[in-house]
């Protein structure tokens, strides 16, 4: 049997605003941020077989290789922040294409807690944490249909560079 802690559908948000600075240029600003977590675990009678641990460390000699019951605490956290200045690069009567530069920030933290019981316990316990920050480069278009319809598309390039940090006891 396996057991598994997944996050189901929870919601997050993303929110964002612009600041004309023009008639051709603007300052724009996004934040996303996501949370979710859940629990798993297995639990088996005796006599019908032994959960064994994927996590576990294989070296390490003083865990139990067995057990019979299982439970898990898996937790995501995600943030991003976007910075950027927005100018008109082309447009006529009824579509405009528009390019940007500016910033983005990013924050990734998974947290993991499980225990596996027989006689005694095992614990597992990681952490895993990103912060990175880089330029971004964009370019969207937006074409006004003759109904009142308005057809839009976006595309960036994001360079993070930041450092993971990891923990794993």
């Amino acid at each position: 049997s396996t057991a598994v802690a997944d996050p189901a559908f929870q919601p997050g948000f993303r929110i964002g605003g612009s600041r004309r600075l023009s008639d051709v240029s603007s300052l724009t600003a996004t934040y996303w941020h996501y949370e979710g977590d859940s629990r798993g675990g297995l639990e088996l009678p005796g006599g019908s077989g032994f959960v064994r641990s994927e996590i576990v460390h294989p070296n390490t000699l003083n865990v139990a290789s067995d057990s019979l019951a299982a439970t898990a605490n898996y937790g995501i956290d995600f943030q991003m922040a976007d910075a950027a200045y927005r100018r008109v690069l082309r447009h006529g009567d009824n579509y405009a294409i528009n390019w940007s530069i500016g910033l983005r920030y990013a924050n990734l933290d998974q947290d993991l807690d499980s225990t596996f019981s027989i006689l005694g316990t095992t614990t597992v316990d990681t952490e895993i944490d990103f912060d990175g920050v880089g330029p971004r480069m964009g370019l969207d278009a937006e074409f006004e249909l003759d109904d009142g319809w308005l057809l839009y598309g976006q595309g960036a390039a994001n360079f993070l560079t930041g450092e993971f940090r990891g923990n794993y006891r």
